[in-house]
C-alpha cells in the first residue's frame, strides 16, 4: 500500500508540473521575444547548414546537437508549436531529475514531489525565451547533481 500511496504523490506531482508548465507556455510572449531566431537557425542546422560558417548562431554546438537529437527522434516539424513542446520536454524533464536528486539525497517522497513542484515552478522562466539553450542546460546542471550522489554518500 506505502508504494502505491508513494507512486500516486510523484505522479500527482508530475501532473501538477505539467499542466502547469503547458498553461505557462501557452500564456508567455515577450514583446522582445526572438524565438523565431532561435528556430530558423535550428532549422538551417536541420537542413545541413554548417554552423558558423553558413548559420549564424552566438550558442556552441551542444545546444544544436540537443535540439537536433529530440526534433529527428520525436520527428518534429520545425515550428513555434514543436519549438515549445521541446521546451516542454526539457521543462519537466528538469523537475523530474529535481524530484529525482531531492529524493537519492532524502529518501523522502513527499520531499521529491516537493522538489519536482518547486523546480517545475522555478523553470518558468524557460517560457520567456522558448528554444533558447537554457532549457538544455538546466537538465545537464540537475543531472550532475544526480551524479554526484552515489549510493552510501552523504
Amino acid at each position: 500500500m506505502g508504494m502505491i500511496l508513494r507512486a500516486a504523490m510523484a505522479t500527482a506531482a508530475f501532473l501538477a508540473a505539467l499542466l502547469f508548465a503547458q498553461h505557462v507556455l501557452a500564456t508567455t510572449f515577450q514583446d522582445y521575444d526572438d524565438e523565431g531566431y532561435a528556430l530558423l537557425s535550428l532549422d538551417h542546422y536541420l537542413q545541413g547548414g554548417a554552423l558558423y560558417t553558413e548559420i549564424f548562431s552566438q550558442y556552441g554546438p551542444f545546444y544544436f546537437y540537443a535540439q537536433e537529437a529530440l526534433f529527428r527522434l520525436l520527428q518534429l516539424p520545425v515550428n513555434h508549436d514543436a519549438g515549445r513542446l521541446v521546451t516542454l520536454i526539457w521543462w519537466l524533464l528538469s523537475a523530474v531529475l529535481a524530484g529525482y536528486f531531492s529524493y537519492r539525497v532524502s529518501s523522502d517522497i513527499v520531499l521529491a514531489s516537493a522538489a519536482t513542484l518547486a523546480c517545475a515552478r522555478l523553470a518558468q522562466v524557460l517560457a520567456y525565451e522558448p528554444g533558447h539553450p537554457q532549457q538544455v542546460i538546466l537538465p545537464i546542471l540537475i543531472l550532475a547533481c544526480c551524479a554526484c550522489t552515489s549510493r552510501g554518500r552523504g
